[in-house]
């Protein structure tokens, strides 16, 4: 191969290579600067030579670290790879994949480098390209000279990191490096000279066409060509053909770069359908900086949190998501994230709109850099719960009220005390439905007057509840009186959207904001009605609660109908035992009567025995009270006229108190 040759290969090399080739002295000053560099910077040819290529290309605030890399890469005298942002000439700023190789010549001098870069693009804004770039491994020291061409010819193919070969115009192999030699199973063929149809027979036709066009003059390209095996299987192949000029300006053949890129657009079809998944589920999926800068929010969560795009969600901070109330602890679980790399829970979102809180479920990871295990940013996966949290609420609504209707059957059965089942009754459902009043009434259809109302029997309400009446004439309630006696249930969520107009009308009388009221007719046909009432606000009744109040309305017209039984029951045994009573008086006094009758003739005959000497001795009182006189008339004259008696005679006066027995004698006869 003749040095014009050589020399004409690799200006093909460099200036055809789709990816930027830079040559730069030990003075990071710009020697070469092929087309590719010129579409991703800029900047033409002559306007990037001699210029400090850092200078030129990458943002002041970076020009000191990627002076230290190309430092070293002097020092090392090996390659070096990094990922940079860029500033193009028109002030964009672009990420690239730099290859950098130390160019040395043929007595081990250093004489610059040569970067081969390439710009890092996206597909649908959020697939990371995989770029591939590497540096050649020689420059060329002198183009003159045939070994240092020959050199920087082999260096630039082997060291590009994409598979690429060169062709004549009958498609034989000139030039083909390493990474075309891995990439299609050539490494251990020699192919220099031979056909490209020999060496791939089963290439597509139209490919084959396409290498015509090329070498028409023409330059083509395929992002994912999928190409089948002779097994059945698929391969997609990522590739581009442009034709080479000679010195004369001919074109000389094709200059081919392929690369197998099955696994890339598997892994892009997986992305895909990754990015499909997570654009169309209904759970809310977002990542945040670690700073809590929100980067990308799924449309599930914008209409979640009432975002208006992804823009507008981008400009707020995580901790806007949630309800004020829940800042702290969502400060305290990040801290818990940055330590354990995870965390799950619940909490409570604000819409942004309507401001409404939003029960969720929230599972928030740390996402790390799979090679370094830096953490990068914070993910999360949020799940909306109200329709669960609504229907928890539901089904324990309805086992507390099963258990209050049990409790309420269980306490309607365990009395027969008519008042008593009505407290308790009128009691729990207050509680249980949490509203202001709660009174049970029953049909008056005519007083004393003439007048037909309804009577509180029992009534039950929160403090500060207004006054009620206790009775309301139907001559005020009529249309809802009327209703109720049709057995008809009165259900008004709102009194001011009320339909029907008297109904409205009754309802405003009273300052009833919402109410139901269910009737019943009890098995002596006496009507009673059970009410729930709000005064100080509206309220919806739910279907549940209804259907409750007419359970509890069934056993309350079953139990009052037993406690009335009862009490009628208790009322004629209580008039039997007031018979029973005066049967048991009227037995006594015909008993009574009867001694008494025996006991008068007993008397009788006593009293006429003791008649006789109760006369004898009456009849001779006179007498002894005359002598007793006479007596004591004497006695005084003794003494009259014998005042010192002897002795004896005084001795026994004192012994029998004559003084005493003078003074009381007479009285005793008397």
């Amino acid at each position: 191969m003749t040095d014009r040759i050589l020399e004409q290969k690799l200006n093909l090399l460099f200036e055809l290579n789709p990816l930027a080739a830079i040559e730069w002295d030990i003075k990071f000053q710009v020697v070469d600067w092929n087309q590719s560099a010129i579409e991703i910077f800029g900047y033409t040819k002559e306007e990037a030579m001699g210029r400090n290529i850092l200078e030129l290309v990458a943002p002041k605030e970076s020009h000191l670290s990627l002076h230290q890399v190309f430092q070293s890469l002097f020092q090392q005298a090996e390659k070096s790879n990094n990922i940079n942002e860029n500033i193009t000439k028109t002030g964009e700023i672009i990420t690239c994949d730099w290859h950098n190789h130390p160019l040395i010549d043929i007595q081990g001098q250093r004489m610059g480098g040569l970067s081969i870069v390439q710009k890092i693009t996206s597909q649908n804004q959020t697939t990371q390209a995989l770029v591939i770039s590497e540096n050649i491994t020689q420059h060329k020291v002198a183009e003159q000279q045939l070994r240092e061409q020959a050199a920087i010819l082999q260096a630039f193919v082997d060291y590009t990191p994409v598979p690429i070969a060169l062709f004549d115009k009958e498609m034989r192999y000139l030039v083909a490096n390493r990474c075309w030699l891995v990439d299609n199973n050539l490494v251990e063929q020699n192919i220099i000279g031979r056909s490209h149809y020999e060496v791939f027979p089963d290439l597509p036709d139209r490919w084959k066409e396409g290498h015509q066009r090329c070498l028409a003059g023409e330059t083509e390209s395929c992002e994912a060509d999928p190409l089948l095996r002779k097994n059945g299987s698929i391969d997609y192949v990522r590739w581009q053909t442009l034709p080479w000029r000679d010195a004369q300006g001919e074109i000389g053949g094709i200059l081919m770069y392929s690369e197998i890129v099955t696994e890339r657009v598997k892994t892009e079809e997986e992305r895909r359908n990754l990015a499909a998944i997570v654009s169309n589920t209904s759970d809310f999926i977002s990542i945040a900086s670690l700073e809590g800068k929100l980067l990308y929010v799924n449309p599930a969560g914008l209409e979640l949190t009432g975002l208006n795009s992804l823009e507008v969600a981008m400009t707020q901070e995580i901790t806007n998501l949630f309800s004020p109330k829940e800042h702290e602890s969502v400060f305290q679980s990040i801290t818990e994230i940055m330590t354990k790399g995870k965390w799950q829970g619940e909490r409570t979102f604000q819409h942004f709109i309507t401001k409404a809180e939003i029960a969720a479920h929230a599972n928030v990871v740390l996402i790390k850099d799979p090679a370094t295990s830096q953490p990068l940013y914070l993910g999360a996966i949020i799940r909306d719960i109200r329709a669960t949290k609504a229907a928890e609420r539901q089904l324990q609504q309805k086992i507390n009220q099963e258990e209050l209707l049990n409790r309420m059957t269980n306490n309607i059965r365990s009395s027969l005390d008519f008042n008593e089942i009505l407290q308790k009754a009128v009691m729990e459902i207050r509680n249980f439905l949490a509203v202001d009043d709660c009174h049970f009434t029953k049909y008056i259809p005519e007083d004393d007057q003439g007048v037909s109302y309804w009577e509180v029997l029992q009534e039950e309400k929160i403090p500060g509840t207004p006054e009620t009446p206790r009775i309301y004439p139907t001559s005020v309630v009529g249309v809802i009186s009327g209703k109720l006696l049709d057995l008809q249930t009165i259900r008004v969520d709102n009194s001011e959207t009320c339909t029907d107009a008297p109904t409205q009308e009754t309802l405003q009388l009273f300052g009833i904001k919402s109410v139901v009221i269910l009737p019943s007719l009890l098995g002596d046909g006496m009507f009673v009605s059970f009410s729930c009432i709000n005064y100080q606000q509206p309220r919806i009744w739910l279907d549940e609660e209804v259907e409750l109040l007419e359970l509890v309305m069934e056993q309350l017209a079953i139990a009052l109908n037993q406690a009335d039984l009862y009490q009628k029951a208790e009322s004629r045994a209580t008039e039997l035992e007031e018979i029973l009573r005066e049967l048991q008086r009227t037995q006594g006094q015909l008993v009574q009567s009867e001694k008494m009758s025996s006991l008068g003739q007993l008397v009788a005959g006593v009293a006429h025995e003791i008649n006789n000497p109760v006369n004898f001795i009456y009849g001779n009182l006179t007498h002894a009270n005359e002598y007793s006189q006479d007596l004591i008339r004497l006695i005084e004259l003794y003494q009259q006229h014998y005042p010192n008696p002897v002795a004896e005679i005084e001795t026994e006066s004192e012994a029998i108190d004559l003084e005493f027995l003078l003074t009381d004698l007479p009285q005793l006869l008397n």
